[in-house]
């Protein structure tokens, strides 16, 4: 069985010409313009070749939407004896638990 295909006749027009044709740029903008309507700047940042700190950089930029976590990593990341402290309290227990917990107002 044969069948006969016309050649298809190479466009003449670009992208940007043909009607409802957007480019990856155009697209981008209309994305960009959405985030910032709704708060949001896209960032790049540096960071080791490593899944971990991958998983845990799209951790924070999930959790840093509220407010009060925002405030907590910026205490932590301005003294990190906050987190021993933390680890410490957490590991008490009984009555020694009851007045940190206490002094702390947790």
């Amino acid at each position: 069985m044969r069948a006969f295909i016309e050649p298809n006749e190479p466009s003449t027009g670009t992208k940007q010409e043909r009607p409802g044709a957007r480019t990856d740029a155009e697209r981008k903008a209309d994305q960009r313009q959405r985030q910032l309507a709704d708060g949001l700047k896209q960032i790049n940042v540096v960071a080791p070749k490593d899944d971990d700190a991958r998983a845990l950089i799209m951790q924070v930029a999930r959790a840093i939407m509220s407010k009060p976590v925002r405030r907590d990593i910026a205490a932590v990341l301005a003294d990190r004896d906050l987190v021993k402290i933390g680890r410490r309290v957490r590991r008490l227990r009984g009555s020694a638990a009851d007045q940190a917990r206490a002094l702390l107002k947790l």
